[in-house]
């Protein structure tokens, strides 16, 4: 209900300025529930009422409250389920088109984003009360849906088990290990994270033939460990490509405290003798590309490894989506099977 002081005070001085809304025919109460508890404290006889019919239910909901407070998670989810339940018996008499989700952040002024977040916040209450019940609380208290909605997947992935390693061997393996950092929540990245130990005891070793060509990205700060990373895996260190970052014909700059780092680095070590690609396919170790979404390479990287390598038997290892030609292995939603 939240503090109710300054509506029992309005309501006591002025009058209930806004009715009780309730539904046609079953009289269930549809908004005023926090008025409706002020009347009750001040022993109210009389309240009253705005009869609607369900047609009007979802954008009367979202005036009504609008006027009072700011919707909770729970309004928010209320709404879209009356929307969606609503929306599916007109569907099915052919009369409405277009997704439910969408329909109901429309009324509620946020965006069918926003209200993916509170459905999904809302599920995982109610799935495991006792791990995310206080999520609820936190709400309550001021904590933003997007924190609350980071915070929530963030244990979600610390909790995702690393997929079973292929049993098969492959010539190439492409990897971009999930390095974890000593970030604040809204700066961690949308993936489970593992330090180097933690990689070494989930990855004892790569599903490398006795000959094969490792690329592995590693971040500045991360060089040391990915060397020894690397070494780990029985894989001899030879050399490395940078790729520098921009977007919209700027310079992009993560954070940093000595620099505000603008490349990424993709290590090269071999197994066995794999082989070198030929010379007049070699490419110059700096390489200029756009940055798109969050630890996603640049599709060039992989056509400068088909280029290379065209007959050899490729993986993408913590892969953020699938590539035709290769097998992708990781717990990401793309590419998990």
């Amino acid at each position: 209900m939240g503090d109710l002081e300054p509506l029992i005070k309005s309501i006591g001085d002025l009058g209930l300025l806004h009715p009780i809304v309730v539904q046609a025919n079953t009289h269930r109460l549809i908004a005023g529930g926090r008025r409706l508890e002020a009347c009750k404290i001040l022993k109210m006889v009389d309240v009253p009422v705005t009869i609607i019919n369900i047609d009007d239910i979802v954008m009367g909901e979202f005036q009504e409250n609008m006027v009072r407070k700011d919707f909770s998670l729970q309004e928010g989810v209320s709404i879209w389920n009356e929307v969606k339940s609503r929306q599916d018996q007109l569907e099915k008499k052919g009369k409405l088109t277009g997704r439910a989700r969408e329909n109901a952040a429309k009324f509620m002024g946020i965006s069918h984003g926003q209200l993916q977040k509170m459905i999904e916040i809302d599920k995982a209450v109610k799935d495991n009360p006792d791990k995310h019940g206080h999520i609820l609380d936190d709400i309550e208290h001021g904590q933003s849906i997007n924190y609350a909605h980071k915070s929530l997947n963030n244990v979600v992935r610390q909790d995702t088990p690393t997929p079973d390693l292929p049993t098969e061997e492959f010539e190439l393996i492409e990897i971009d290990p999930p390095w974890a950092y000593d970030l604040d929540l809204v700066a961690s990245p949308p993936y489970k994270t593992m330090n180097l130990e933690e990689m070494k005891t989930e990855i004892p070793k790569l599903p490398a033939y006795k000959n094969c060509v490792l690329f592995m990205w590693a971040t500045n700060p991360k060089l040391k460990e990915a060397m020894e990373l690397m070494e780990f895996w029985g894989f001899e260190y030879k050399t490395n490509m940078a790729w520098g970052k921009y977007k919209d014909g700027k310079v992009q700059t993560n954070v940093g405290y000595y620099l505000k780092g603008a490349h990424e680095l993709l290590l090269i070590g071999v197994k066995g003798s794999p082989g070198v690609p030929g010379e007049t396919v070699r490419v110059p170790s700096l390489q200029l590309h756009p940055r798109t979404q969050h630890s996603v390479k640049p599709d060039v990287f992989h056509e400068i490894m088909e280029t290379y390598y065209p007959a050899k038997k490729k993986i993408s290892m913590f892969a953020r989506r699938n590539r035709d030609g290769w097998t992708t292995w990781g717990d990401d939603e793309a590419v998990a099977e």
